[in-house]
């Protein structure tokens, strides 16, 4: 008989029997084009098989998709996913900071209080964008806990590290702890702004968090701009450290623009997804910026070391 030809709650009753004789229904073996791959699970992910969270513009591959801290560690350093350069582009940077200190130490070994000021400031906050880059794929919350954790020490070192820089600029120490003062008074706004008034959820467009960044880094070296008015004043001509200060606001700039306008990437999807892209040139020009700081340092502890 026809199913049609059955009354409509003979007709269900049959259909629902026919629907449950399939393989897979209610617990059954799924046929093999539906079972999914035995196996451990894949440790890198494409952009489609990505959480939403971690999709970035225009890279497709690469994704970290480890689930544990130990695992996430382990498959971003040692393995080669779009986060290994992130996190080791802070890990050399940090040992070339440490070697900039030690050298300055031993030129100028009067000089050790600034130079330890301003490597500390430094590097306290790379561990928090190295774990940034090492955890990203654990889960969402994971991703959120460690921005806050690196926008937040970016925004904390930028004080003693614009003390570091003013050091040899303020001649009377009521201007030089005026200025410290309101420095750390107005890196607590930006931190207030960016954490509690905008958020800092994963899905915060890279032009408006270059544009935190950008606010973030541009108050503390004005001291080198400060320095470098004044040797041009005494000079005549722009002096080393209007040079260098040209050279540190140059650099930043253009970290911040690649950053925001995801270049090179997006001139090539997917040929950058591991190496080259905007996020770990940033990386590189932000450490290149900071050898422009201690060159600036140098350049004052020599000039003190002179008139001393």
């Amino acid at each position: 008989m026809a199913i049609s030809a059955l009354s409509p709650k003979t007709t269900s009753i049959v259909a629902d029997c026919t629907v449950q004789s399939f393989p897979g229904a209610d617990g059954l073996a799924a046929p093999p084009a539906q079972r999914k791959p035995a196996g451990p699970q894949p440790v890198q992910v494409s952009v489609a098989d990505a959480p939403p969270y971690l999709r970035r513009s225009y890279i497709l591959t690469g994704y970290p998709a480890a689930r544990t801290y130990g695992t996430a560690a382990y498959h971003t350093l040692c393995g080669y996913n779009n986060e290994t350069l992130n996190a080791w582009t802070m890990i050399v940077g940090l040992v070339a900071m440490t070697w900039m200190y030690f050298a300055a130490r031993a030129w100028f070994p009067s000089e050790n209080t600034a130079f330890l000021v301003f490597l500390l400031s430094a590097i306290c906050h790379t561990p928090f964008s190295i774990g940034l880059h090492c955890f990203t794929g654990v889960s969402v919350n994971t991703r959120d806990r460690w921005r806050v954790l690196d926008i937040g020490m970016i925004a904390t070192c930028c004080v003693p590290r614009g003390a570091a820089l003013a050091w040899y600029v303020f001649s009377q120490p009521l201007f030089y702890y005026v200025f410290v003062l309101a420095l750390a008074l107005d890196y607590m706004y930006c931190l207030l702004s960016i954490m509690y008034w905008r958020g800092l959820s994963h899905d915060i467009p890279k032009k408006v968090i270059a544009k935190d960044l950008a606010m973030l880094v541009s108050v503390y070296p004005l001291p080198v701009l400060l320095a470098g008015v004044q040797e041009t004043l005494v000079l005549g001509a722009a002096g080393p450290a209007l040079k260098l200060y040209l050279g540190m606001a140059a650099s930043l700039l253009l970290a911040a623009y690649l950053y925001a306008e995801h270049i090179p990437e997006c001139w090539h999807p997917g040929r950058f997804d591991r190496f080259g892209n905007s996020h770990q040139i940033m990386h590189i020009l932000v450490i290149g910026e900071y050898a422009l700081e201690w060159l600036f340092m140098c350049h004052m502890a020599g000039k003190h070391a002179i008139s001393a």
